[in-house]
């Protein structure tokens, strides 16, 4: 029998009575809390990390996620081909914050996560498959049991608004690492900067989705995935959305399930996935800060 969770609920309970007020570049105010949240730590036996406080679309992040894999940045193919709705980089690749970042027409820019996850900038002038060595590590009996097994999406010279910005916005998630234990597979995702009530919930999806693509297709069984946060923060404008998520009853976790196995990760898309037992509350616009 699956128990109730509240790990999300606690989350925003801890920023609102915790969070210290901020400003922030998108001209919104926010409550901040870095580095002091507790890890959401979800048991895949007790269900899979798609929040229940209200409704979520589970295709869309799943869709992202293919994309990143397949080291996409440009968003129209991200729409078209992967099933990206436009909500999710629009208001991110306009002309204007392309052109400052020398990316190409309605692309996310090189320093972004597609790079970083297929195609990482190497020291010998080539690039480097972050995607494709876990897979290789996983799958090699002498190496799976590795500590080492660790995915970035910083490229460093190509981010955080030093002297050579890259992309329209430097990654908010995608370090993760992966551990192999007596056959099971566990992922600590870590978030650099967590927007709690509208992006985090998506990026949760994304990550348990990730989980499960690298378990299969390495004969491994997902066991557990890890959210660590440093900065997360809850935007003034989202303060009432928070409160009455925090007023819905508690419910128990639905579990996301692949129904088409691929030989290749690159190979998964949106469709290939199906949650079971879903349960949510009523659905709830959540303000944004751009």
């Amino acid at each position: 029998m699956k128990t109730k969770d509240t790990q999300y609920k606690d989350l925003i309970r801890f920023i609102l009575e915790n969070g210290e007020k901020v400003s922030t570049p998108q001209d919104v105010d926010a409550l901040t809390c870095f580095g002091t949240t507790d890890n959401l730590v979800y048991d895949l036996s007790n269900g899979d990390p798609i929040i229940t406080e209200r409704k979520m679309g589970i295709k869309a992040p799943i869709a992202e996620m293919c994309a990143f894999i397949n080291g996409e940045q440009d968003f129209d193919v991200m729409k078209e081909e992967y099933g990206v709705p436009e909500p999710f980089w629009g208001p991110w690749v306009t002309e204007r914050k392309t052109k400052k970042v020398g990316a190409k027409k309605r692309c996310l820019g090189d320093g972004s996560y597609g790079r970083a996850f297929a195609a990482f900038p190497d020291n010998e002038g080539s690039t480097f498959d972050q995607i494709e060595n876990i897979v290789r590590m996983l799958s090699d009996e002498k190496l799976k049991n590795r500590r080492t097994i660790y995915m970035t999406s910083w490229i460093p010279f190509m981010n955080g608004w030093g002297r050579n910005q890259k992309t329209v916005v430097s990654p908010c998630h995608g370090f993760v690492h992966f551990r192999q234990i007596n056959g099971n597979l566990d992922l600590v995702s870590w978030h650099r900067s967590v927007d709690v009530l509208l992006g985090f919930p998506n990026d949760m999806i994304s990550y348990i989705a990730l989980l499960k693509m690298i378990a299969l297709v390495t004969n491994l069984k997902p066991r557990r995935i890890i959210y660590q946060l440093s900065d997360a923060h809850i935007y003034e404008n989202q303060i009432e959305q928070a409160k009455e998520l925090l007023s819905r009853e508690d419910r128990t976790l639905p579990e996301l399930r692949i129904v088409n196995k691929k030989e290749s990760i690159r190979d998964y898309r949106k469709d290939d996935f199906e949650i079971i037992d879903y349960n949510p509350h009523e659905s709830l616009r959540v303000s944004s800060a751009i």
